[in-house]
């Protein structure tokens, strides 16, 4: 008998990256507006509400996933690269949040999209730091598992306030961005050390190599909030 095809259960977490980058061109024409006009407007605008839409189709997916297959998700929060990945879930709330917030869209959907992704995002931080007080134990720190993906994780807190401030959470938001304005020279000093006594990550995860623009774009941001 043929065995049914089952992609679900090969949809890894790292697919709401898409969300994460299809955000962050969505607000960098929105700040290319006052240079190239109300073309630049639309197309954040659009591009902005492709992102809603990927990540909404994402979620579904991922819940499907989740019900079909909890070992494959089991496997993912498991595994020594991937798990930080679970991490560009909320990350992409807080992005669609900021999105809308930069068009001028606020009220209690946006709010506690915001809200959801900032608590998500500090729970999945503590999990991944939890990782690491385990040393070399089942599911603890693995050196040749250290990549810039860790950045997601761990640093990706200091995103909070870009839609926080704005919509009058100051104080939380710069509680959140300090955890990772704490963290990102830990993780950078760790990846150093990795790179020292096991070289650099297999040629396959090299492109992840760019998150390390990331954390300083960010960290400037959010302070000028």
């Amino acid at each position: 008998m043929a065995t049914a095809s089952t992609p679900l259960k090969y949809l890894f977490p790292s697919w709401f990256a898409v969300v994460m980058g299809l955000c962050g061109l969505s607000l960098a024409w929105h700040r290319a507006q006052p240079l190239m006009g109300d073309g630049a407007g639309a197309a954040s605008a659009v591009i902005g509400a492709l992102a809603a839409l990927v990540f909404a189709v994402l979620a579904v997916a991922t819940a499907v996933r989740v019900r079909r297959h909890p070992e494959a998700w089991a496997e993912d929060c498991r595994h020594p690269v991937r798990h930080a990945f679970v991490a560009t879930v909320p990350i992409g709330m807080i992005l669609l949040a900021t999105v809308a917030v930069a068009h001028g869209l606020q009220g209690p959907l946006v709010e506690a999209l915001w809200a959801a992704g900032g608590l998500l995002q500090l729970a999945v931080t503590v999990w991944v730091l939890g990782r690491w007080w385990k040393g070399n134990g089942a599911g603890g720190l693995v050196w040749a598992s250290f990549t810039p993906a860790l950045f997601i994780p761990i640093v990706g807190n200091v995103l909070v306030p870009l839609a926080g401030v704005p919509l009058g959470h100051p104080e939380w938001s710069a509680a959140q961005f300090g955890v990772g304005l704490l963290f990102w020279p830990v993780v950078t000093v760790m990846i150093g050390v990795r790179i020292a006594s096991h070289g650099l990550w297999p040629e396959r995860l090299r492109p992840v190599s760019f998150i390390f623009i990331a954390p300083p774009a960010v960290v400037g941001l959010s302070l000028l909030q």
